[in-house]
């Protein structure tokens, strides 16, 4: 193998190196992305967990109310 043929090695393996630097950064911000989209989800799913309970507990209030009402008449 000759100087040249190392140095043509040498240059290739470069590119590949920074194509894969490339790639990696890309794929970094897509995980970001991803991250901050699976964020954004679980605060909704939490907002309406917290909503339906709080209209389960308003059903069960108004469902007291009635039986309390009822055992009065």
């Amino acid at each position: 193998m000759t100087l040249a043929d190392l140095q043509r090695q040498l240059k290739r393996c470069q590119e590949n190196l920074n194509d894969a630097t490339r790639e990696l950064e890309r794929l970094e911000f897509v995980r970001d992305a991803i991250e901050k989209k699976i964020e954004e989800a679980q605060r909704n799913v939490n907002w309406w967990q917290m909503s339906t309970d709080d209209t389960l507990n308003d059903i069960q209030k108004l469902q007291e109310g009635e039986h309390h009402e009822s055992a009065i008449a």
